[in-house]
């Protein structure tokens, strides 16, 4: 029988968010230091100049320690604002700049010089709902990552997810956008090329 991958998405979309939320607020922060600390080990990530990084809602991996540590270290920080269908990204200097937006998720200012635009040395952080062993992810449904990144190109993809987010399996259709590596509380997962 053919499996219907918008019915196993749904079912492991809803799974997967059940046990992030099962997570206490006290070991979400500690996980989330711990990812943090691993990010930083990777020579790419260290390397890079510029990130883009999505503001964490709802149980995500935090982020806030990653763009604090990012801009002191002198990285140009990009953040996304959701508009309409689509999601561009902005310079940020400070979370302070960040007010709610679309789905009660913080944005950046809708400032059109600070857009970003496509430069060597970019690494994209992006928040999913699970991932699997060969680099795909099922985020939330809107498609806003794959349309975002099948558009503009940058040096590395890299999932912040909790170890639990992890699933064996992840039917995946023509335009998702694979991963080339997680970190999660237990380390570092880097996947092959396409």
């Amino acid at each position: 029988m053919e499996r219907n991958s918008e019915t196993d998405k749904k079912s492991l979309r809803k799974i997967s968010l059940a046990k992030r939320a099962d997570i206490s607020d006290e070991k979400r922060r500690e996980m989330s230091d711990r990812i943090s600390e691993y990010l930083d080990s990777d020579e790419a990530y260290g390397d890079s100049s510029c990130i883009l990084v999505y503001a964490n809602h709802n149980n995500e991996v935090e982020t806030d320690r990653i763009v604090l540590k990012a801009l002191l270290s002198g990285k140009e920080v990009y953040m996304p604002k959701v508009k309409g269908r689509e999601m561009e990204f902005y310079r940020v200097f400070s979370l302070s700049e960040l007010e709610p937006g679309s789905f009660g998720i913080r944005e950046p200012l809708d400032i059109e010089h600070l857009r970003y635009e496509e430069k060597n040395g970019t690494i994209c952080l992006l928040p999913l709902v699970c991932f699997d062993d060969n680099g795909n992810r099922i985020g939330y449904g809107g498609g806003f990552y794959d349309k975002y990144l099948s558009r503009t190109k940058v040096d590395k993809k890299i999932g912040l997810a909790f170890a639990c987010q992890h699933t064996e399996v992840i039917d995946c259709d023509e335009h998702d956008i694979r991963l080339d590596m997680v970190v999660t509380e237990k380390g570092i997962k880097e996947f092959g090329g396409e």
